[in-house]
């Protein structure tokens, strides 16, 4: 199987349009970001053709599936093991029981995307305690502050867009700026709940930038390993 990463941006926007029931638009997103074949049996699009087949508009993921997207996502790397062990233990209460029969719905599996790219600078109970802030009610996510696909669309767009540059101390007020102007775009919130997305936002952007140095890390250690054989 061909293997690719894809970052997260797209896949924010595969989720979205997943969501509005266009899942056509969903190959055209991964083409347009990525060369590759639409015929490839790549895991994310895999995936999707099997939706396509089943013509139906309600969409679930199995734990695998989830890992398998996970594991394509640059700087990140989850195994089926790891996700199951989260979802029924260390962030049980915050993902819940599968909403889509014996599958994880979207904003479910987007869940626990982002806790992913939150493990790298997080513990397990501190995860639960910032995310439980954003998203509230598992079953209804009307009474989210912003949902899942949105908060990850959020975090992508904006890491997406100041990655070019090295994320330090004197950006982080860029960084933050960023994330108010898409919220103030994107949510009708008050002052202090605003606050508190724009804070998780901002920390989960930090903490994929965590990710990419800790994988250049380790491939400059792995280079120079190799070098000693």
């Amino acid at each position: 199987m061909k293997t690719f990463q894809c970052n997260r941006l797209m896949l924010s926007q595969v989720f979205t349009l997943l969501r509005a029931g266009t899942i056509d638009e969903c190959f055209s997103v991964i083409k347009e970001a990525n060369d590759v074949g639409l015929n490839e049996q790549i895991g994310l699009l895999s995936i999707l053709k099997k939706f396509k087949r089943r013509g139906n508009s309600t969409y679930g993921f199995s734990l695998n599936e989830i890992a398998t997207i996970g594991n394509q996502i640059e700087f990140a790397g989850v195994t089926s093991t790891a996700v199951a062990n989260w979802v029924k233990r260390d962030v049980k209460d915050l993902i819940g029981s599968p909403l889509n029969g014996k599958k994880y719905s979207i904003d479910q599996a987007v869940i626990i995307l982002i806790v992913e790219d939150l493990k790298m600078v997080l513990d397990f109970d501190s995860i639960r305690k910032v995310l439980s802030l954003v998203f509230n009610n598992l079953e209804d996510r009307h009474d989210d502050l912003i949902d899942p696909v949105s908060f990850y669309n959020g975090y992508a767009f904006i890491y997406d867009k100041v990655s070019q540059t090295t994320l330090g101390t004197s950006d982080k007020t860029r960084v933050e700026k960023e994330a108010h102007k898409y919220i103030e775009d994107h949510c009708t919130l008050q002052p202090q709940e605003q606050e508190i997305v724009k804070n998780v936002m901002v920390l989960a952007i930090f903490a994929v930038h965590a990710s990419a140095y800790k994988m250049r890390a380790h491939h400059y250690l792995q280079t120079t390993l190799q070098m000693g054989d």
